[in-house]
């Protein structure tokens, strides 16, 4: 995996030292982009799927803290303060299509929100399963 997103790592922290060299009036008034753009780098460099090397812990909706990969942080703990209980999630490490799993009393909510279910297996995966709206990067083509 590393191998093949060089190229996109590369530019990503191009980004982000454009953006902290100049101090950008975004960079200084909310950091959250250059925080979102990090935490894409960090599961890109350093997890593979079924590892939880690139995690991070946020509030949950009941005051308990959840663990997160970093890419998906910021969009789960937004969800989280709106009161959407989410209940699993994962970037896909580069490699699959992420999700973010909800309770499911909260699935017609995130439909509301724009949120794209994704299909249930034969094997039950994926219930109560959106497409993230944080930018992941995955390797599977759209056709």
């Amino acid at each position: 995996m590393r191998a093949d997103y060089q190229n996109a790592i590369e530019e990503i922290q191009a980004i982000i030292d454009v953006m902290e060299f100049n101090n950008i009036a975004e960079v200084r008034k909310d950091k959250g982009c250059v925080d979102v753009l990090n935490n894409v780098l960090d599961c890109l460099r350093c997890s593979e799927i079924g590892t939880y090397d690139c995690y991070v812990e946020v509030p949950g909706t009941d005051g308990k803290i959840i663990c997160c990969d970093k890419c998906l942080a910021t969009e789960v703990k937004i969800l989280n303060e709106m009161g959407i209980k989410t209940i699993g999630c994962c970037c896909g490490h580069g490699k699959l299509q992420g999700y973010i799993q909800v309770a499911p009393e909260f699935c017609d909510k995130m439909k509301e929100m724009g949120y794209i279910e994704q299909p249930v297996d034969e094997y039950g995966q994926g219930l109560w399963c959106f497409e993230p709206k944080s930018i992941l990067l995955t390797n599977q083509s759209d056709g």
